[in-house]
């Protein structure tokens, strides 16, 4: 399946709702994993992984009974010889130590995405973004993707000028 930012690209500019995020769209994960669900059936899979961690959990659709909600769905709507089951293995743990499980896996992390804005390079300001890179800066590891706005070199850039204006040292 193309990487989660599809649903966003295929439904183009949003109406946002008062309070609401530009990137969140509304129902997102359930279409998402639902056309997973539907690929994976066809494949003769009947467990999908879904790696979403506790900071995700800020999100109604991030909790242990909504992905439970999911597999009740599949088998209501298809019977039991289609019911998937959605495992969140992550879901209990930080972005940090998600990183960490991958470190020691040897997860290539330049070739993940975590951007809810899509594109060709992660936008750094959306809240995956901004977790994602606060996760590896606490880590003191070196996140290999590029952003269009890394927070962290902006600021160090801010601190450097105010540190020495006759001097400007950019921290990449």
């Amino acid at each position: 399946m193309p990487q989660p930012q599809f649903l966003r690209k295929a439904f183009g500019p949003f109406v946002v709702a008062p309070n609401k995020e530009e990137h969140v769209q509304p129902f997102g994960s359930a279409i998402a994993l639902m056309l997973m669900a539907s690929w994976a059936l066809k494949h003769d899979i009947v467990d999908v992984y879904y790696a979403v961690h506790s900071n995700d959990a800020v999100f109604h659709d991030n909790h242990a009974s909504y992905f439970e909600a999911l597999h009740t769905v599949t088998v209501e709507c298809e019977g039991d010889e289609y019911g998937v089951t959605f495992h969140t293995p992550y879901l209990s743990i930080n972005k940090c130590a998600v990183i960490q499980k991958g470190m020691g896996l040897g997860v290539p992390f330049g070739d993940t995405w975590s951007c809810a804005l899509g594109g060709t390079v992660h936008c750094g300001v959306c809240d995956p973004c901004r977790d994602r890179r606060t996760s590896f800066e606490i880590l003191g590891i070196k996140d290999p993707v590029l952003y269009e706005h890394d927070i962290f070199a902006e600021s160090r850039e801010e601190v450097n000028i105010l540190e020495s204006p006759k001097h400007i040292s950019v921290v990449a």
